[in-house]
């Protein structure tokens, strides 16, 4: 069981969290949705998650995001990149075995390689690994 507990309930992955983070402020229950405790299907699924939190909210061609929500107006402003830092610490923190896997690799540059799509440096997990190596995490 690779869940993990934030904001009090329980989230399948990190995309789940940031993808119903969007949702949060303004649409409370959408929010929810993504959670585990939910039971839906978007819930255990992480790429209708992200299909659910993209631009079009749709997930292999089918809405999954009712048209009234809205991603929260801040959320790109102000709260995007707390969320994926906040999932990904919460994550690696409660599964020692994913933080000893992180810091193994060292001072590897980690890339995302995607067919199709340009490469992503994940310098997220490159920051959070250098300070669990520290132990300031």
């Amino acid at each position: 069981d690779k869940t993990f507990v934030l904001d009090g309930h329980r989230w399948n992955s990190v995309e789940h969290y940031y993808q119903g983070s969007k949702f949060k402020e303004s649409n409370p229950d959408f929010y929810l949705s993504f959670a585990v405790e939910s039971g839906t299907e978007l819930s255990k699924n992480p790429e209708m998650a992200k299909g659910a939190g993209g631009s079009t909210g749709k997930y292999k061609n089918e809405h999954i995001r009712p048209k009234t929500v809205t991603v929260d107006p801040d959320f790109f402003l102000k709260r995007a990149a707390r969320a994926l830092n906040v999932g990904n610490t919460a994550k690696f923190q409660q599964h020692p075995e994913l933080s000893v896997a992180l810091v193994e690799t060292k001072n590897a540059k980690l890339v995302l390689y995607r067919r199709g799509k340009e490469h992503e440096v994940l310098d997220d997990l490159m920051i959070l690994r250098d300070k669990m190596a520290k132990g300031s995490v």
